[in-house]
């Protein structure tokens, strides 16, 4: 779906939620509610490579983490979603922001085994 027609979308579906008479502050809580568990993650292995997605937002900017972390940001500065390079070996997620959100992505996806130990 293009982002043009996201938008169009979002601003039918709160147009449709509105004048079901539901109020403002709910519109705005089930957005917030929808973009704070968008989450999606996509392993290429043959690359050896993923990306989680933490939400729909565009990617201003991006962040080296190092050990092959780029960390992806909207004009907001919050965080977009995180891309792992040379994931046989595990991916490491320390350090990151949006630790607990990676982790429960990892997990709830089947891909915890993914995570390489913390070192100690």
């Amino acid at each position: 779906m293009s982002r043009e027609l996201e938008i169009a979308y979002e601003a039918h579906a709160r147009e449709q939620m509105l004048e079901r008479g539901i109020s403002e502050e709910l519109v705005r809580a089930t957005r917030r509610f929808q973009v704070a568990n968008y989450v999606k993650v996509r392993v290429d292995h043959e690359a050896s490579m993923m990306y989680v997605r933490l939400t729909p937002a565009k990617i201003q900017y991006t962040e080296d983490f190092g050990d092959d972390r780029l960390v992806d940001y909207d004009d907001r500065d919050r965080v977009v979603g995180v891309e792992f390079i040379g994931i046989t070996g595990g991916v490491d997620i320390d350090g990151l922001p949006e630790l607990d959100r990676i982790r429960e992505a990892l997990v709830a996806e089947g891909l915890g085994n993914l995570m390489a130990e913390p070192v100690a």
